[in-house]
């Protein structure tokens, strides 16, 4: 709905809309009356969706039928939902709920800090029992929350609390919601790993009600970071702080339940809500306090009884102390948001603020903030394995062995640093967060990524062996479960391979045929549409594998597998009617490459070619002579020892650089010029499987992977170590790229959910 609409949207089906209380991140909450029934009530609606949209309304009559069905009394109860259409061929979903006057938990958290004192532990376990009871009541019916918070537990004036927004999250949750930052599948903060990454089960309401209990036992929630992306990736990839070192009153059985719930793995935590809450009732010592004990409502209707826990008169007061501004925080924070100044509509989201009502923001809700920039350092838990680790593992051209590194012009070497393993007294500074982790992690392939590669404008495309090729624009992507903005299915004769045009308006991709022939489709940049002139594949006769491809400007160049001699086959895309000759090569195709890893590799200005022979590696370019086309070789073959296992530029185009092994456990970096090779081993014992040089024009980074899942960040012209990213995972890294500006470096997996992870290298302190 536009901003005008709300003057002439004055009702919702037989409902009466007085004003605005609630607005957030998955709609809004409007206080209502019921002219039938006399009575104010409270409705939410969802965002705007298009009245073609099916899916999305049988979604929402579904999970709004199922949560009416639910009848638990600490559940907020459904009166009723419909729809209704707006001007530009929209409708808004809605669902009509009691309106209830006591706040929510938020608010009562929010009491505690404005008083500037804690909350008893009996108060916060009396509310997670009854919110335990209720989470445990819908999952016995089939039903997970989603987006277990304090924001959705409501207060009655009696200290009983009601859970609502049953089903919400999961009706949001489709493609199109997900790439809107904290829409659709949870709140960050609270939301389990396993839901962040498109799984969830009832293990991770029991996660989001774990949060809940340590942000009401030590002050804090366990994981914040700058942006909303950022949190999602720590509950992901980082263990919780420990509780008692936030707040050290504590118990260690307190402690150990705390980390129980936040476990992992959705099988290592409690079996129910409700066992979660008995646990630490237990660690807590079994003490009550009077004046927090919810009253027991007269029941209206039959229905399930709360425990005798919830219902008990409390005796004793047991109060989490408050230990000092070091260990007890505000407990509202960010709860300050730009949309408490903006005009009311109905159109947007739920979750922020409301007076005293039915629904008031979250005490950690954000706004959409870009991808944090955060300084490299370890966890202090990690310090000390981390450092082992990088003396060890790191790629350091061995001992004291220089590094040759090109000064002056082409052709001229200097030898500018003396790599050293790092002292075992080097200083790693730790911060609260996981500054090495990923930004993103991208799901969407079913098997492993073959190809990824960036445009000129940063975005992402991924091929993987399940014939998909997928478009990933990080700078867009901070929602909690990234979803590609674009997608195409191909019957691949081969490893399905990617390039960009140098002005990123065409992708090229190689190996999208079916039958034995060798083909490639040139696509525009969204992927909705063949380049004109390439309506239908390019194809190289009698060969069935594109092993290369690459531009040189606006030439399409590509190798195919088993040809002899080697042979360049080329496409002018700006005349596409043009039928040029492929350029026959003196060598062989090396057959030791990966099918993953280049073998045809344009540099970053798109000037030159360099080939990975079996000879050796070679650099050319291709010269045009009206309809002749001839091949201009700047670089005789450089042969190196060992097996070539990646070739990749320096970003100024007058180096190179090669990954090189003998046996897959010694590895070698070799680097040169036209006129100079240098090739030094790399001090370490990890099995090395890529690597890919920073293609900005100021850079001189070097990424490289290993088998075990290492992604390792190596400043070529400088004296830091390496960084290590960190990834949680232990799969091969089976494919890396930078994006042209150096900011962004994306890696492919070889996990079970051929996992793409990014990072934003800017602000990192490389």
């Amino acid at each position: 709905m536009n901003d005008g609409d709300i003057m002439t949207t004055t009702s919702l089906g037989r409902y009466r809309l007085l004003k605005q209380i609630g607005k957030g991140g998955m709609g809004e909450v409007w206080l209502g009356e019921d002219p039938r029934l006399h009575r104010q009530v409270a409705i939410k609606t969802l965002p705007a969706q298009k009245q073609q949209d099916n899916e999305f309304l049988l979604r929402f009559e579904r999970e709004a039928r199922a949560a009416a069905a639910l009848n638990h009394p600490h559940i907020l109860p459904v009166h009723d939902f419909g729809k209704q259409n707006l001007p530009d061929d929209e409708f808004i979903a809605y669902i009509v709920m009691p309106y209830i006057t006591g706040g929510t938990l938020a608010d009562r958290i929010d009491a505690h800090n404005t008083n500037q004192t804690s909350m008893p532990q009996q108060e916060a376990l009396a509310y997670l029992t009854q919110a335990a009871e209720a989470i445990d009541y819908a999952h016995k019916h089939g039903i997970i929350h989603r987006d277990i918070k304090p924001a959705n537990m409501l207060l009655r004036t009696d200290n009983w609390l009601l859970l609502g927004d049953f089903g919400i999250a999961r009706v949001l949750s489709n493609t199109e919601n997900l790439t809107r930052t904290g829409v659709g599948t949870g709140t960050p903060e609270y939301i389990a790993p396993e839901q962040a990454q498109g799984r969830a089960e009832a293990s991770s309401d029991i996660y989001s009600l774990a949060v809940l209990a340590y942000y009401l036992f030590t002050g804090k929630v366990p994981f914040k970071a700058l942006s909303s992306y950022g949190t999602i990736v720590q509950h992901i990839t980082s263990a919780p702080p420990v509780p008692r070192q936030i707040n050290p009153a504590l118990s260690l059985q307190q402690e150990q339940v705390l980390l129980h719930g936040l476990a992992k793995k959705p099988a290592e935590r409690p079996n129910s809500a409700c066992a979660l809450v008995e646990e630490l009732r237990e660690a807590s010592g079994n003490t009550s306090f009077l004046s927090y004990a919810p009253v027991v409502p007269r029941q209206t209707m039959p229905g399930p009884t709360t425990s005798a826990f919830s219902q008990q008169i409390f005796s004793s007061q047991n109060q989490l102390p408050i230990t000092g501004q070091s260990h007890q925080p505000a407990l509202r924070q960010n709860s300050t948001s730009s949309e408490e100044g903006q005009t009311s509509q109905i159109r947007g989201s739920f979750n922020t603020k409301a007076e005293h009502a039915s629904h008031i923001r979250d005490p950690h809700a954000t706004q959409a903030e870009p991808i944090p920039h955060i300084q490299r350092s370890l966890n202090p838990e990690t310090d000390r394995a981390a450092k082992q680790q990088v003396s060890r593992r790191s790629l350091l051209i061995g001992g004291g062995a220089t590094l040759a590194v090109l000064a002056g012009g082409a052709g001229t070497w200097a030898f500018t640093s003396t790599w050293q393993k790092p002292e075992s007294t080097a200083q790693l500074t730790p911060t609260a967060t996981d500054p090495n982790g990923p930004d993103l992690i991208l799901h969407g392939h079913t098997k492993p990524v073959t190809s990824l590669a960036w445009s000129a404008q940063s975005l992402l495309a991924s091929a993987s062996e399940d014939g998909t090729v997928l478009l990933w624009n990080p700078q867009q992507q901070q929602a909690i479960q990234p979803s590609a903005t674009a997608r195409q299915t191909f019957q691949p004769t081969g490893p399905l391979l990617l390039s960009w045009s140098s002005d990123g308006q065409w992708l090229a991709i190689g190996n999208t045929g079916k039958g034995t022939t060798a083909s490639l489709e040139l696509y525009s940049s969204d992927l909705r549409k063949t380049a004109p002139g390439y309506s239908t594949a390019v194809t190289i006769p009698s060969k069935t594998v594109i092993a290369g491809l690459a531009w040189q400007n606006h030439y399409l160049t590509a190798i195919a597998a088993g040809e002899k001699p080697l042979q360049l086959h080329i496409w002018n895309t700006q005349e596409p009617q043009q039928q040029l000759d492929p350029i026959a090569l003196t060598g062989t195709l090396s057959t030791m490459l990966s099918a993953r890893s280049p073998l045809l590799l344009a540099s970053p200005d798109g000037s030159l070619l360099a080939l990975a022979e079996a000879e050796g590696v070679i650099a050319g370019q291709i010269k045009l002579s009206g309809t002749t086309v001839q091949w201009q070789q700047v670089l005789s073959p450089v042969k190196l020892d060992g097996r070539i296992k990646a070739i990749s530029w320096m970003s100024s185009g007058t180096v190179m650089g090669a990954l090189t092994t003998t046996n897959d456990q010694a590895f070698s970096l070799a680097l040169w010029t036209m006129q100079k090779k240098e090739q030094d081993a790399l001090s370490t014992d990890a099995i090395l499987t890529t690597m890919a040089w920073s293609p900005a024009a100021t850079s001189d980074l070097i990424a490289i992977g290993s088998k075990d899942g290492q992604v390792l960040i190596w400043k070529y012209a400088g004296s830091n170590i390496p960084a290590h990213l960190n990834s949680s995972l232990k799969a091969e890294v089976i494919s890396l790229a930078w994006s042209p500006d150096g900011r962004w470096l994306a890696a492919g997996f070889n996990d079970k959910d051929a996992s793409i992870l990014v990072w934003n290298i800017q602000g990192r302190g490389f």
